[in-house]
């Protein structure tokens, strides 16, 4: 299993719209994409500072959705503050198994 985290830094009083393009208009998309398990969106609500976590089965479907999270992270872009840091992960242990 791996995992692409994605963090960067919101303005706060975008934080709400930002959940709800994750949830509405992002996930739906990214359910669609091979092997994707899990996703998780975690803010800081006194920093601003978010992080998207994304679950799956290889490295090689993360990889191929490395172009379509692009086009996602552009929806979001007018309500940052900093660029994306992408960083990609193994999954050494997960507790419980996905």
């Amino acid at each position: 299993m791996h995992a692409r985290l994605i963090t960067t830094h919101v303005k706060l009083e975008n934080l709400e719209e930002l959940s709800d393009v994750y949830r509405d208009a992002i996930l739906p998309e990214t359910r669609k994409n091979r092997g994707y398990i899990a996703a998780y969106l975690m803010a800081d609500r006194e920093s601003g500072k978010v992080a998207s976590l994304t679950f799956w089965e290889t490295e090689e479907d993360l990889r191929q959705d490395l172009v379509y999270i692009q086009r996602q992270i552009r929806k979001v872009l007018d309500l940052l503050t900093g660029p994306p840091v992408v960083e990609i992960y193994e999954v050494n242990v997960a507790d419980p198994e996905p």
